[in-house]
């Protein structure tokens, strides 16, 4: 089978192993359902897929790396969705459907990451004010931590914490470590092997009074990660130790945490 069509089944949420059993799939429609958001890894076992119909849901915002496992995607279907703007790679091709008036929304500029809104007068993304968030890309506004639902994918986060999407995962941050926007998309696959075996790269240390006890105690910086690579600075990370994820932080130069 390389077809299937789940239209039309008042569907909310798609589980990231819904497709896993049909790898060979061409084709996949999941339009005019009520979906919110595209869990990153709903498509990580159908590689093949070329075609992608997502139109007429509820979908607002999109994971920034929504397509990092559909390398043969071709053609994208999301018009009739309450998105500002969509994050695809260059070769897929976003269909309207003029016949009833439905546009796709436009490609989203580059400086679009999680915690950001599309401006649509300016084409440009803006960050979101404090005490708003957003977990994806393309979004018309941002959403108040006071309106957060508790749900699958994205917990509820209490105290002095902010969800943060990593990964296709969202998580809870605490406030005084939270990423910076202009470093929130930057990830780091490494492991803890790999810094103790590289320590002239990379450069590690403790919270101090950041610190949440058995949750958030310390924090590493790459110095060739490629995001200022041969430009003198770090990118640094703060560790997870509840979800075993290193989630960005910010730049040296500007947390001062490695000195020279």
């Amino acid at each position: 089978m390389n077809f299937i069509s789940l239209s039309e089944n008042l569907i909310t949420q798609v589980h990231p192993d819904t497709f896993k059993y049909n790898t060979q799939l061409k084709f996949i429609s999941l339009s005019e359902n009520l979906i919110t958001q595209v869990h990153v890894e709903i498509f990580k076992y159908n590689i093949v897929v070329e075609e992608l119909d997502l139109s007429r849901n509820q979908i607002t915002q999109m994971h920034p790396d929504f397509a990092k496992n559909l390398p043969l995607l071709t053609t994208l279907h999301i018009y009739d969705n309450p998105l500002g703007c969509v994050v695809v790679p260059d070769h897929v091709s976003l269909v309207s459907d003029y016949l009833w008036g439905s546009i796709t929304p436009r490609q989203c500029p580059n400086n679009c990451t999680v915690n950001t809104y599309y401006n649509q007068h300016e084409h440009t993304c803006q960050n979101c004010p404090y005490g708003f968030y957003t977990t994806g890309v393309g979004a018309i506004n941002c959403t108040a931590l006071a309106q957060a639902t508790e749900s699958v994918y994205s917990p509820l986060c209490h105290g002095d914490t902010l969800p943060f999407s990593n990964l296709g995962d969202t998580i809870c941050v605490p406030k005084n470590i939270y990423p910076s926007s202009d470093v929130v998309h930057r990830n780091f696959d490494k492991k803890w092997g790999d810094i103790k075996m590289n320590r002239s790269s990379f450069k590690t240390g403790g919270l101090g009074k950041k610190t949440t006890p058995d949750q958030w105690e310390v924090w590493v910086c790459d110095i060739n990660h490629p995001s200022v690579r041969g430009g003198g600075d770090s990118m640094c990370f703060t560790f997870s130790e509840e979800n075993h994820v290193f989630v960005p932080w910010g730049l040296n130069s500007v947390l001062r945490v490695v000195k020279s």
